[in-house]
């Protein structure tokens, strides 16, 4: 009887761990500066400058339906100072993705100040962004939930986000 009733404990504690949501695993990127945190193993873009568009890298996975995409673009050549781009920004990321703005407010990682953004887009997902800018270069850590979704997955992936140590 024993044996069966420890087999029986044993498949439970396997179903269990099957059923377990994925683990929350840091992913450092030394060349830009920053660490930030998935549940899934991120798809990367790396996109070299061109005449036209600065020098990009995107990390992004997608839980349980909620997109986390942290996207780091150098900025040095737009000839801005970094509070000059982080005022601007926000309003850009408004314009672009064609949502309103239901809030805007000052948000830090560490002791880098930035801005955080919600963005409306109606019946799509709704966007929460939290934008940084640290030497000409601009961080943007964006989740998209939809409605009536919980967005605790959207809130631990923002709150990750941080510089790396030099």
């Amino acid at each position: 009887m024993r044996i069966i009733t420890a087999g029986a404990v044993g498949l439970s504690l396997l179903a269990m761990t099957a059923c377990s949501p994925p683990q929350w695993k840091e992913y450092d990127y030394p060349a830009w500066g920053f660490g930030i945190s998935f549940q899934a193993q991120p798809t990367v873009t790396d996109t070299a400058a061109t005449a036209n568009t600065p020098h990009s890298f995107q990390a992004e996975a997608t839980q349980d339906g909620v997109d986390l995409v942290v996207i780091a673009i150098d900025s040095q050549a737009a000839g801005k100072s970094d509070k000059d781009l982080l005022a601007d920004i926000p309003d850009e990321m408004v314009r672009s993705s064609g949502g309103t703005v239901k809030s805007l407010v000052n948000t830090t990682a560490g002791t880098l100040a930035g801005r955080e953004i919600t963005i409306d887009h109606g019946a799509d997902p709704t966007e929460r962004a939290r934008v940084f800018v640290l030497n000409g270069r601009v961080y943007q850590v964006i989740t998209q939930t939809p409605q009536d979704s919980d967005s605790t997955a959207g809130a631990k992936f923002l709150d990750s986000f941080h510089l790396l140590a030099k």
